[in-house]
């Protein structure tokens, strides 16, 4: 198993479904979880707003995200 203690993800669609499970999940494994979505207030973790159909607001998601390791 992966050792995630000081990692930091980024999940997109993390406030439903899938996205949300898998930040829930790598969050009790021990990582920063950041996550998109475009109700980022569902989120877990810290939640940015995100619409992956713009390249704007990636660049937006992205440059607040910081650094994903």
């Amino acid at each position: 198993m992966v050792d995630l203690d000081g990692a930091t993800v980024a999940i997109t669609g993390g406030a439903r479904g899938i996205g949300r499970a898998t930040a829930l999940e790598f969050a009790n494994r021990g990582a920063e979880v950041v996550t998109g979505d475009i109700d980022p207030h569902e989120s877990p973790g810290r939640g940015l707003e995100l619409d992956v159909t713009k390249p704007r607001s990636w660049a937006k998601f992205a440059k607040a995200a910081g650094t994903i390791a």
